[in-house]
């Protein structure tokens, strides 16, 4: 199966999968969830991050060690390629050693290595009885496993299911990018100011133009909040701004461009939903850890202060001495 959609998002730049923003929720509850953690380790205590994306829970524990001036040894890895500019740390924070293109099943790192292994909605996504086999092998005797992982009911997943009938109708059911493409094509290839001015006499131009717009207005009324409606907007809007003097083939590139930047975001959210656990699957998880040395110390649903569900927070010790 390819991972090209998640190689790509890392690789645009986000620092963990919320995007360019992090919602309120995870500021002031994951984030405080995973200092808690990282502030309860002794000095020179070794932590690995499995599913790092571009390393944010990382960072915090890199961050929380330069606080409470401790040194930690961290290492982050991901099964996807990641962006090697994000991942420059500051120079008043310890370095992080990333491993790209690295699932955890396959890591290659000494035995009984690390005190700590976390995971922020990343080893629900892989296979789970590989995945606790090799996590056990490099847990030292005593170490433990930190999952906060993907709740199907959770406030992540009810927005995840609204976008995903967003993306839908805007790659499926509505000829949105047709529409763009033709306004686009009868604009013609613009190079001058004059041409541009021009536009305005344009009959057949601004009849498609008017019907793109309808078809905007029809998305924004039928989506008033939509996220990826807004995303859409966003993207669509250079074409008609800096782009406009730009050659016909590269504008109509562009459209393909966009239009391939929307499917990835919804295989993402595609696997997101289908990656997530009720607590059946929660339970299956549990009981797999056992058989593989494991014992469940803590699981409950983490939330906000609404006390709606945001994830699953699972606390995993490690049998093996």
């Amino acid at each position: 199966m390819s991972h090209s959609h998640w190689t790509n998002y890392w690789r645009s730049g986000v620092s963990d999968s919320f995007g360019l923003q992090q919602p309120l929720w995870y500021t002031q509850v994951i984030e405080p969830f995973w200092r808690q953690v990282f502030s309860s380790l002794p000095d020179r205590a070794c932590i690995l991050d499995i599913a790092t994306g571009n390393g944010a829970v990382a960072r915090l524990a890199a961050e929380v060690a330069s606080q409470a001036n401790k040194s930690f040894e961290i290492i982050a890895a991901d099964k996807a390629e990641l962006n090697p500019d994000i991942n420059d740390l500051d120079a008043d924070k310890q370095s992080i050693r990333f491993l790209p293109q690295t699932p955890v099943e396959q890591l290659d790192l000494p035995d009984r290595q690390f005190d700590l292994i976390s995971s922020q909605f990343g080893i629900e996504y892989a296979n789970h009885k590989a995945s606790l086999s090799a996590i056990q092998k490099h847990l030292k005797p005593g170490g433990r496993l930190i999952i906060i992982a993907h709740h199907q009911d959770s406030l992540i997943c009810q927005q995840s299911r609204d976008e995903l009938q967003q993306y839908r109708t805007i790659l499926d059911q509505q000829p949105v990018f047709r529409k763009l493409a033709s306004l686009i094509k009868v604009m013609g290839d613009l190079r001058t100011p004059v041409q541009l001015q021009a536009l305005k006499n344009n009959t057949q131009a601004q009849q498609q133009r008017e019907s793109f717009n309808h078809l905007v207005s029809k998305l924004m009324t039928q989506y008033p909040q939509g996220l990826v409606i807004g995303d859409l907007l966003t993207r669509i809007n250079p074409l008609f701004k800096d782009k406009m003097l730009s050659p016909l083939a590269e504008k109509l590139r562009y459209i393909e461009i966009i239009q391939d930047n929307l499917q990835q975001g919804r295989l993402r959210l595609q696997d997101q939903l289908s990656a997530a656990w009720n607590e059946k699957e929660l339970h299956k998880f549990i009981v797999l850890a056992e058989k593989s040395g494991f014992h469940c110390e803590h699981k409950q649903p983490l939330t906000n202060t609404e006390g709606n569900s945001l994830a699953w927070e699972i606390r995993l010790g490690n049998h093996d001495t």
